[in-house]
Parts: C-alpha cells; sequence; structure tokens
C-alpha cells in the first residue's frame, strides 16, 4: 500500500448547515439547592475536465494534518466488523488521485452516517456529509449536504463490497459519480465521531455560559463525558463548575445525565438534553438542545489536542 508524504493542516472549520442535533448536559441556575440531576454532470466529486488516473492508498503522513480523535487504532474491541471510525486514503475522479479522509458511524442497525473530506494536490479542500447504510453485504453511502463547499465540486457516492475484504481495517470500492472510478483507505482510528473534546457556549436562566465537554465511549453503547462550565466576556459573573456524566450512543443519538458533581456552585442543577439527529455526520461541530425552562440550543466545535489548554 502506497504511503503518502504530504502533511497540510486539518481542514477549515467552518460549517454550512445544521447536522447534527446531539444529547448533551448542561447545568442552570436554581433557587433549590437539591442535588438531584433533572429530569451532476459537471464531474461529480471533482473539477470539470482533465483525466482520471489510477487509484492509491493513503497512509504514512495525513495530508489532513492531525486531528484524529484520541482513543483508536488497529481492529475495532466490541465489533471487529463495525466500520466506526477514521479512515484515511484516496479516490480517483476527472481532478485526478485525490486525498480523502472518510469518517464512518455505523449505527449497528444497518444505518450507517458518514463525513466526507477531500484534498486535491494543489490544495483545494472541502468535505460534506454521507448518509447510507450496509445491506446485503455491500456499504453504500451517498452525499448529504455541504460543509464546506468548493467551487465546481459535487458530492460523490461510495459504494463497497464488504463481504470480500480479508482485512477489516482497509476498505476499497466504487466511487458513483461523472468521471469517477475508485477509492481505497484504510483505517487509522477507531474511535467514533463523538469521542474528544469539545468548547463552546449555550444559555440558561443564568445567561450565556462557556463549556467544555469531554466525551468518552465505553463498553457497548456506553458513553462517559465531564461537562465543565464558566464564565464568558459576555456574561462575566458565571461561576465556574463541573461534573461526571454518563449515558449512552444509541440509533444516532448520544444521551448524557449527570450523575456526581466535581465541583459545584451554590443552587446549580445538573439538567438532561435530548437529541433529535439525521444520519449526517460532522466530526468538527456538534449542536444540542437544551430541554429545561429557560435554556436554548448551544453549538459546540471539536477542540484540537494542542489548543486544548490555549482556548480556555
Amino acid at each position: 500500500m502506497r504511503k503518502r508524504v504530504r502533511s497540510w493542516n486539518r481542514l477549515g472549520t467552518a460549517v454550512a448547515g445544521s447536522l447534527v442535533v446531539v444529547a448533551l448536559l448542561g447545568a442552570c441556575s436554581s433557587g433549590d439547592d437539591d442535588e438531584t440531576a433533572s429530569s451532476t454532470t459537471e464531474a461529480q466529486g471533482g473539477e470539470s475536465g482533465g483525466e482520471s488516473s489510477g487509484g492509491g492508498s493513503g497512509g504514512g503522513a495525513s495530508p489532513f494534518g492531525g486531528g484524529v480523535p484520541e482513543g483508536g487504532g488497529g481492529p475495532a474491541e466490541t465489533n471487529p466488523d463495525s466500520l466506526t471510525g477514521v479512515w484515511e486514503g484516496t479516490y480517483v475522479c476527472t481532478q485526478g488521485e485525490t486525498d480523502l479522509r472518510l469518517t464512518i458511524d455505523d449505527r449497528g442497525d444497518g444505518g450507517v452516517g458518514a463525513a466526507f473530506e477531500f484534498r486535491t494536490s494543489d490544495d483545494r479542500a472541502g468535505r460534506y456529509s454521507m448518509v447510507g447504510n450496509r445491506d446485503g453485504g455491500t456499504l453504500t453511502l451517498d452525499g448529504h449536504e455541504w460543509l464546506e463547499e468548493v467551487p465546481n465540486f459535487h458530492m460523490v457516492g461510495l459504494r463497497a463490497d464488504l463481504e470480500g475484504r480479508e482485512d477489516t481495517e482497509t476498505l476499497s470500492g466504487t466511487v458513483e459519480g461523472e468521471g469517477c472510478t475508485e477509492f481505497t483507505a484504510e483505517r487509522v482510528d477507531t474511535a467514533p465521531w463523538y469521542a474528544g473534546t469539545w468548547r463552546g457556549q449555550y444559555g440558561c436562566t443564568q445567561g450565556l455560559t462557556g463549556l467544555t465537554l469531554t466525551i468518552e465511549p465505553g463498553e457497548g453503547n456506553s458513553v462517559s463525558a465531564i461537562f465543565e462550565f464558566y464564565a464568558v466576556e459576555e456574561n462575566p459573573d458565571v461561576p465556574s463548575g463541573s461534573y461526571r456524566m454518563e449515558g449512552t450512543y444509541d440509533e444516532g443519538r448520544l444521551y448524557l445525565d449527570g450523575v456526581e458533581w466535581i465541583e459545584r456552585p451554590p443552587n446549580y442543577l445538573m439538567v438532561p438534553y435530548v437529541s433529535n439527529t439525521d444520519l449526517g455526520i460532522d466530526p468538527n461541530r456538534i449542536f444540542g438542545t437544551v430541554e429545561s425552562p429557560g435554556c436554548n440550543i448551544f453549538e459546540m466545535r471539536r477542540v484540537e489536542d494542542e489548543d486544548s489548554e490555549q482556548e480556555r
């Protein structure tokens, strides 16, 4: 398998459209001090013109830089047949061989969500979400919504035979689009897309509040997390606090409930969030809805390892 040697920064985090609404946990102020938690014709996938060339496989230094969630590498421990994780390689359309990163969310019920990131040899980079399934031994993924669009590029579909694979850490098949031929990739991480550290803001009765959420997958569909909240410039009087959470990721939805305070400000309660998500995923961004009186929708973006201590 030919190794790639180029190394660029991770794709930008500009996002078009809301794709994922995820269940999380927040904290709201309350007068009650109770500790109980509340309940294409234009060369799809490529630029018009040019000729197709032979496929290749990714590996070595990633053209997408870092940004792969920690916690993976090697076969999936709980289900070797699962496709969940990050895959890197190449695909071929009219613009020639193009670097590919495919983040797959294998739901276990036949449904599959994914995010398709690409970077061309002249450094044009884009990404979009995908939806599909694994039915009859075949993986089918189709373009869903642009996350970062590139002029004159169109979303493509992917098809792969899963039953004929001898190695569960490689994936190859056809690219569905005019002038496109094949793709091949190898798994570089088995961590699910939501694993890692996320940072953003939310609003409850205490006003706008900063948050950092660190999510770790557990056995099966179990999930644990640590939620940290704190003041932001627009609302400097919010106290800092944090608590542990437990929950599940099931059928595309992440459920988390507070189980133990780490640092509790007076009169603050843990409150639950319930998700409402489609199959498309965005590995860089999460939306959530706080289902508690006085709270609202919030957004978080993934925090890279090297930025985790600097952005707080």
